[in-house]
């Protein structure tokens, strides 16, 4: 393993606590307002692309959500410099990397597995046509994925500073 200790200058530790809001748009007019342009293929990850292209659609909303994007951090070319256990087999993908890390944050579990699945729950959930109550498993569904991934991403970028603290 590389990596553990170092100080990083793209994650540094925050002296203030990490929070978690879970927030789901119940509907939408516009499923493109929430789901990334599949024509935009910039290496840019998923969640930044996501806060752009909503900054956009919702004017109201853009200053905070343009905020976000700006100090969201890539994580994938700050592990690929830092990180690397046999296990990966030489991938960085974080359903290779996190295992090596925490994996008791694993998804493979859940009904919602990944972005794939959140995806298709979530479309399948804004369908007006969708039973209320499979609308609210699917919406516990990803607020369970949701939350678990986020922390995958928390606990990524502190065993890349070094610590040892848990969500």
């Amino acid at each position: 393993m590389i990596g553990r200790g170092r100080q990083l200058p793209c994650v540094q530790p925050q002296n203030r606590p990490v929070r978690y809001r879970p927030i789901l748009c119940r509907s939408a007019t516009r499923p493109s307002a929430v789901i990334p342009n599949s024509k935009a293929r910039s290496r840019k990850p998923p969640s930044i692309r996501v806060l752009r292209d909503l900054a956009a659609e919702f004017p109201d909303l853009a200053s905070r959500l343009k905020a976000m994007a700006e100090a969201t951090v890539d994580l994938l070319p700050v592990t690929r410099e830092n990180w690397y256990h046999r296990d990966q087999r030489g991938s960085w993908s974080i359903k290779a990397v996190l295992p090596t890390i925490a994996s008791e944050l694993d998804c493979g579990a859940l009904e919602v597995k990944d972005g794939g699945d959140a995806q298709g729950a979530w479309l399948e959930a804004a369908n007006p046509a969708c039973d209320p109550l499979r609308r609210n498993a699917l919406e516990k569904a990803l607020k369970v994925y949701c939350a678990r991934d986020t922390w995958a991403m928390v606990a990524v970028a502190r065993a890349l500073i070094g610590s040892n603290l848990k969500p």
